[in-house]
Order: structure tokens, then sequence, then C-alpha cells
């Protein structure tokens, strides 16, 4: 029976606690009293967005031919029966995709072969100046 009482005191006590809670807001320090009022010439104003300043950096014209061909780092290849393909960078430059007769490197040379491991870049007119750059893991 004592017990009895306790929890009915108990239940007294915790339904007007719990309900100033529920009407209690927790965010109402955070609202504005005041609405914000906006002009009617604000509305009618266009948003002017600046435009920002690109940053400097190096113009690199063409990607495939301002380094020195043995500078590429050859990334992947992809051959197949029709064509192949390498995909060199640097450490500048975004990957470029490049395919056999496409200059790189700003000798002039030209790409002649893409193997498994390598491609051979050399010069058309003179078969002993070439450079072979290996895949890189």
């Amino acid at each position: 029976m004592k017990l009895f009482k306790i929890i009915i005191l108990l239940f007294i006590i915790y339904i007007p606690l719990s309900i100033a809670q529920e009407t209690e807001d927790p965010f109402r320090e955070l609202e504005i009293d005041k609405p914000i009022e906006v002009k009617e010439k604000d509305k009618a104003k266009p948003d002017i967005i600046k435009k920002q300043k690109p940053k400097k950096t190096s113009t690199i014209k063409n990607p495939k031919t301002y380094l020195a061909a043995k500078d590429y780092i050859l990334k992947g290849i992809i051959i197949s029966s029709q064509k192949s393909f390498a995909i060199i960078g640097t450490k500048d430059t975004l990957d470029q995709v490049v395919t056999i007769g496409e200059s790189l490197g700003n000798e002039g040379w030209k790409i002649q072969q893409i193997a498994e491991e390598y491609i051979l870049v050399g010069d058309d007119k003179n078969k002993k100046k070439f450079t072979k750059i290996y895949i890189i893991d």
C-alpha cells in the first residue's frame, strides 16, 4: 500500500513537469522576434555575383608537348585489335589519352608503338632517336 502511494505521488509530480516541457520550445532563444522586412527596391534588384579572378597558374598550351618525352609518366595502356591507347600524364597536368602517330614531347617526336608494358616514342626521320616509356605501377 505504501508503494502504491509513492507511485501515485510520482505520477502527480511527473505529469505537470512533462506538460511544461512539451509546451516549452527549446529553440525559442534562436528565433527572431520581428520578421525581417524586405524593401521593394531590394526585391527588384538582381543579385550581382562578382566573377572571381582565376588563380595564377602556369599556362600550358599543349600538355602533350611541353616537356621532354622521357619526362612523361605512363599510367595505363589499352590494347585492342582495332586501335591501341596509352594514358600519360605529368605532375602538372591531367592525364591524357594518346594513340600511335600523335606527338609527345617537346622534341617533336611521335608515338611509334604501344606495347603491353611500354610505349615507344621517337623521331620518324631518324630511327636511332627514340625512348621507351615504361608503365609505372
